[in-house]
């Protein structure tokens, strides 16, 4: 899926792509999510882990256009950097369900991501505004958990989110996660899944089965809506 995006920063104004490559198949290789900002290039997986490609293609005056945040693992001699002190907007279609009548229907919101000193703290702060019924809704969170969180909580009484969040198979790891595409599907251990209610059984869960990372706006055909109380989030 490719979406047209709007890059802000303290220098103005790029029109560029962001393109998901996830895929059930591909989610171990080495990234997910490409953007493309007037032919330079940057992947990762999460929004506030995009490292610049290919740096040496650049000269400074191209380089110096962005802000990075320059880190180095253990051991590594390269020094990464990932983009950072920036907006990013693009348009993010969401399926939901009415609860009474079970139809579906497509919403169409703007997704804002705002990155380093665009957003209140260190992490990202992710923005969803959409209208249903003709009535505009706001919601944020500094994750895709919290941004989903918060909009559960604002369709509650009318609709369910379908998408990998709002999946009865989903759940995220004890040990900590990212702010994007870091859910765990549980779907090929169903009937154990659904029997545990916290942290221990999960862990015990992803020791012995076979668990892959999905993105939380993923959907696949083996989805089922989330119920109360399952698993280690509840």
């Amino acid at each position: 899926m490719k979406y047209n995006i709007t890059y802000k920063d303290n220098h103005g104004i790029i029109k560029g792509t962001l393109e998901n490559r996830y895929t059930e198949r591909n989610y171990t290789k080495d990234y997910s999510l490409e953007l493309k900002l007037e032919n330079i290039f940057f992947k990762g997986d999460t929004f506030d882990g995009l490292e610049i490609q290919n740096e040496k293609n650049y000269d400074k005056e191209q380089l110096n256009r962005f802000s990075f945040n320059e880190l180095r693992t253990h051991g590594a001699k390269e020094v990464v950097k990932e983009l950072t002190n920036c907006i990013i907007k693009l348009d993010l279609q969401l399926e939901f369900t009415h609860k009474k009548s079970l139809l579906p229907k497509k919403v169409n919101g703007i997704l804002v991501i705002a990155l380093g000193s665009y957003s209140s703290k260190e992490d990202p702060i992710f923005k969803y505004t959409f209208s249903v019924l003709n009535t505009e809704y706001k919601v944020a969170g500094y994750s895709f958990e919290e941004l989903f969180d918060n909009l559960k909580e604002t369709i509650k009484d009318n609709y369910l989110i379908k998408n990998c969040y709002g999946c009865n198979y989903s759940d995220y790891s004890p040990y900590g996660r990212g702010s994007f595409g870091d859910m765990l599907c549980l779907k090929n251990a169903k009937e154990k899944y659904l029997k545990i209610n916290g942290k221990d059984g999960l862990l015990e869960l992803m020791s012995n089965e076979k668990i892959i990372q999905v993105q939380e706006t993923y959907l696949c055909s083996k989805f089922e809506f989330r119920k109360e109380n399952i698993g280690y989030r509840g």
